[in-house]
This record gives C-alpha cells, sequence and structure tokens, in this order.
C-alpha cells in the first residue's frame, strides 16, 4: 500500500472519497472536486506528452472554439464581462479536465485498483445517506433546510441527483469488471433508479429511463444503433426551437390529450423555451452574446405566463436566468455559428464513442452521454461551471472504469 500512496494519489482519492459528500448535499463542489483532481497530476513530461495527444481531437478543437468564439461575442454582449467569465471557466475546466486524464492514463493497476474501491466506499456512503433520508422522513435534509432557509437546498439536492445519473454508468461498469457477476451492475442501477425516484427533480428519473434502454440497445447492436441515435441527437439539437415554437409550446401542450399529466413545472418550463425560442431570430446567426439570456427578460418580473389544462394561471418569469436547454442558450446566445461548434463537440464525442471495438465499454459511454445530453436539454444553464465539472467528472471516471481490465480497448475522448 505504501508503494502507491504518495501527495499526488493522495490528492486523487481524497477527490474521489470527495464524491460521497458532492452527490447528496453539496453539488456546486463538483467544480471543486474537478480542480482538486487536477493537481493530483505528476510525471509531467510523462502528461503533457499525453495531452498534447488530446489536443489534436475534435472535442477539444471544439471545445477551444466554443471559448474563442464566447470571447468574441463579448463585441456585442449587452453584458461583456458574462461572455468573458464564461469563456475563462470553460478554458479552466477543460484544462484540468485534462490534466486528470493524464493522470488517469498514467496510472499503475494497483492505483487504479485503489481509486475504484474509494469510489466503491463513495457510493456506499451516499446510498446509505439516501436510505436513511428515505426511511426515516428526511431529518438531515429537513435540519439542513432549516439552517440554509427552505427550499434552497431542496434544489441542491436535485443538482446532487444529476450527478448520480451520469455517474452511475462508468461505476456499474467497475462492479461488473470486479465481479464478472451481470445481476451486480443490473441491481446498482434499479437501486439507483429507485432513489432517482424520490429526489427533487424528475430530469434525473427521466434521464437514467431514457439511457437505460440506449444502454441495451448499444450493447446488443453496437454501431448499428449509434447510427441512428446520433444523427437523432445531432436533429433534436437542431431542431428544438422550432419544436419548442410549434409542437410542444404550452397552447399545444395545454390542448393535447396529454395536457393534464404534465405538471405545472413543466409548464414553467415549456414556457421558458417557447419565449426564449422566439428571441432567437433577433440575431439568428451570431447571437445574442455569451450569457444573455438571463437578461432578454425581466427574470424578476412575475406575470402570467399560460393558462393550465385545470384553468388555473401559471405565474412567473419567461426567462428567469437561463434557457433549461443547451440547445435553445447555444441558438439564443451564440447564434448559428454557436450551434454548429456545439454539434461539432457532439460529432467529436459520438465518433470516438463509436470507434470501441468492445460493446460493453461502448454502451456504458453511450448511456453517460446520453443520460448528460437528456439533463442538458430539460435543466440547467450550459454555462454553469458546477454542471460543466459533473460532466467532464462523469467522463474521468468513464476512463478510470475503462483502464486496467481485460476489456480495455477503447479510444481515449
Amino acid at each position: 500500500m505504501k508503494d502507491i500512496i504518495n501527495r499526488y494519489n493522495a490528492t486523487f482519492l481524497l477527490s474521489l472519497a470527495l464524491f460521497a459528500i458532492t452527490v447528496p448535499i453539496a453539488a456546486n463542489f463538483s467544480t471543486v472536486l474537478l480542480i482538486l483532481s487536477a493537481l493530483s497530476a505528476y510525471k509531467i513530461n510523462q502528461s503533457m506528452s499525453i495531452i498534447k495527444g488530446d489536443t489534436k481531437k475534435l472535442p477539444f478543437i471544439a471545445i477551444c472554439l466554443i471559448i474563442v468564439w464566447s470571447l468574441v461575442t463579448f463585441l456585442w454582449s449587452p453584458y461583456p464581462h458574462k461572455a468573458v467569465i464564461n469563456a475563462t471557466r470553460l478554458f479552466i475546466l477543460l484544462i484540468a479536465t485534462l490534466l486528470v486524464k493524464s493522470k488517469i492514463s498514467l496510472m499503475s493497476e494497483k492505483e487504479a485498483n485503489l481509486a475504484k474501491k474509494i469510489l466503491f466506499i463513495s457510493t456506499s456512503i451516499v446510498w446509505l445517506f439516501y436510505i436513511e433520508e428515505l426511511t426515516l422522513s428526511y431529518p438531515i435534509i429537513s435540519l439542513i433546510r432549516e439552517s440554509r432557509g427552505g427550499d434552497d437546498y431542496l434544489n441542491k439536492l436535485g443538482k446532487g441527483a444529476s450527478f448520480l445519473c451520469l455517474y452511475i454508468w462508468p461505476v456499474s461498469y467497475m462492479i461488473y469488471t470486479k465481479t464478472s457477476k451481470r445481476i451486480l451492475p443490473i441491481l446498482f442501477i434499479a437501486i439507483n433508479l429507485v432513489f432517482s425516484h424520490f429526489l427533487p427533480m424528475a430530469a434525473v428519473e427521466l434521464a437514467i429511463i431514457t439511457a437505460v434502454p440506449v444502454f441495451i440497445l448499444t450493447k446488443l447492436l453496437g454501431r448499428k444503433f449509434l447510427a441512428i441515435l446520433f444523427p437523432l441527437i445531432i436533429t433534436t439539437i437542431l431542431m428544438f426551437p422550432l419544436l419548442s415554437l410549434k409542437v410542444i409550446s404550452p397552447e399545444a401542450t395545454s390542448q393535447s390529450s396529454y395536457g393534464e399529466k404534465v405538471p405545472t413545472s413543466w409548464y414553467h418550463r415549456l414556457v421558458i423555451w417557447n419565449f426564449a425560442s422566439s428571441k432567437i431570430i433577433d440575431h439568428p446567426i451570431i447571437g445574442s452574446g455569451s450569457g444573455s439570456a438571463r437578461y432578454i427578460s425581466d427574470n424578476q418580473k412575475t406575470e402570467k405566463l399560460a393558462t393550465l389544462p385545470n384553468g388555473r394561471d401559471l405565474m412567473g418569469s419567461k426567462l428567469p436566468l437561463h434557457t433549461h436547454n443547451s440547445s435553445v442558450q447555444m441558438w439564443l446566445e451564440m447564434g448559428f455559428v454557436g450551434i454548429v461548434l456545439y454539434i461539432l463537440l457532439l460529432v467529436g464525442i459520438m465518433r470516438h464513442i463509436s470507434l470501441s471495438q468492445n460493446k460493453n465499454l461502448m454502451a456504458i459511454y453511450t448511456a453517460t452521454f446520453t443520460s448528460a445530453m437528456c439533463i442538458s436539454l430539460i435543466s440547467f444553464g450550459m454555462w454553469q461551471p458546477w454542471w460543466i465539472a459533473t460532466i467532464f467528472l462523469a467522463h474521468i471516471l468513464c476512463q478510470l472504469a475503462s483502464i486496467h481490465n481485460k476489456e480495455h480497448d477503447i479510444k481515449s475522448l
């Protein structure tokens, strides 16, 4: 044990241990975890060689182009400092991710196995926390809510749940490669799905439910299924503003046969998408500027937004803080140029996933990617640093899951 514990490994293992806190009660801490993990990088010469190889890959190039375009929108953004802040944050998190990836690539089998054990322990702590809270009527959550002021903590708990729906896939693969018993990862995913049902964020449960058939079909059909899934995702990204204006508008949804079954909170989301999509036409090519979404409407103004199927009025702001949809926000703030760069990033990720010769790894990466896209299209803002860090951490865990086992053959993203 002593031969694999040094200050660099200790820092990385501490980061994995802190997942136990990040998932249930401190989702915003994901940014700190990513930076802390980056400090564990060592063997600088070898790390730089790995990083240099990553910088030649399409996902890295696409993210860099998004950063540059965000900075360019500084010229016409109503709040130019937001464009600079968003670009700077993304750049820092990207560099941190490259450092962690290089760290994992250089890990010995003993180091990787120890890291996976720490992650298993963290997962067990998360489970114990959820079991205790669900069975005893949320004593810790209630206590924190009282000390922090009402529903704010429930919002943070929902953010933590979003991390949960991403990391279950690489962790389930770690369980499979360690035990070779198919029932254990299946139980792991099922238990986390049960937890997600009781957490205050329906998008997480939807993301897991969506990713399960994606995982199964990818495992069974491999690239044949990806050839259908990936174009579907790209088309959705391109067409979502049009869908929100014509197909899933609040009016069309309330008049549909399933309108009464749609939760009130989702109607507000439909209003946000519809309003933001209607504003894209003002600057369709170059967008209104990075970080401008929250300033397009008076987010402090409460007004009637729609009439619900039950006859009640939906009250709120047309566009509070962000669009809760990465496609609409990219179209709105960065225009057609931004959406092309976004699609370029997704194509790069999809291409590397499809290069795997191992259907198990391909399915894990695809399920994680699908979960992330599902959350990105119905919740959170695309510039929120904690959410960007969460996605990067999920990718890092996928890489950790894939090293030093008999099935490791996927190309590094």
